[in-house]
């Protein structure tokens, strides 16, 4: 199992390159976990001015339950812009 994640966490890590290359002062940051308190922990971890994420629509059980954008703008330790999709 740990070098199953030490390989997703290396192509992770390719491919988050190539998205940021282009991207002036963009850092990528790959970990495994629970995508809102991973969020938050790497945020604090670097002293994050703002962290900016994507968003979706909500249905029934995403209201009922949160979202992992729901609860990144609740618990980081700094700014949240989170950008929605047009559709």
């Amino acid at each position: 199992m740990a070098q199953l994640d030490a390989t997703m966490i290396s192509e992770a890590e390719k491919a988050m390159a190539v998205r940021v290359a282009g991207l002036a002062g963009a850092k990528s940051h790959v970990r495994l976990g629970q995508p809102a308190d991973v969020v938050c922990d790497i945020a604090k971890e670097i002293g994050a001015d703002m962290v900016v994420i994507g968003a979706h629509g909500y249905g029934l059980v995403e209201r009922l339950l949160g979202t992992t954008a729901s609860k990144i703008v609740h618990r980081a330790p700094c700014s949240v812009l989170v950008v929605r999709s047009k559709s």
